[in-house]
């Protein structure tokens, strides 16, 4: 499941940074054009999507990958609605809707780094226990 969630999130996060470039905003909600931002969602999109190529099945990078990136979405999107220019608003700048995206990737990356596991898997006509990705 973690490997899931850094196959979905770095594209996500690339996307983002492509729409950051583009100038892409809904006025009060979204607004993706501060450098800040692009850069940090092309980062950490690179980061997710290389944790996704990378790993085989089984490794416990992807886990790893939500327990960091997971608190730090998490930590994002609550202190933004609190603190939305924290960071100067021409710099880093959190919207509403970017907060929901930041605490839904948060609490996912959290659940699959601390709480998931894999589930059990099938060899040879036996059940085997999988731990970790």
């Amino acid at each position: 499941m973690a490997r899931i969630y850094a196959g979905i999130t770095g594209p996500i996060l690339l996307i983002l940074g492509v729409l950051g470039l583009a100038g892409f905003q809904i006025p009060a909600t979204v607004s993706l054009w501060q450098p800040g931002e692009i850069v940090i969602h092309f980062l950490s999109g690179i980061i997710a999507m290389g944790v996704y190529i990378m790993t085989t099945r089984g490794s416990d990078v992807p886990r790893l990958y939500g327990r960091v990136f997971g608190p730090i979405y998490l930590l994002i999107g609550v202190v933004g609605y609190a603190f939305p220019d924290i960071l100067s608003g021409s710099i880093f700048h959190l919207d509403p809707g970017c907060n929901i995206v930041h605490i839904i990737f948060g609490i996912w990356g959290v659940f699959v780094g601390y709480f998931a596991t894999e589930g059990a898997r099938y060899e040879h006509g036996a059940q085997v226990a999988m731990s970790g990705a």
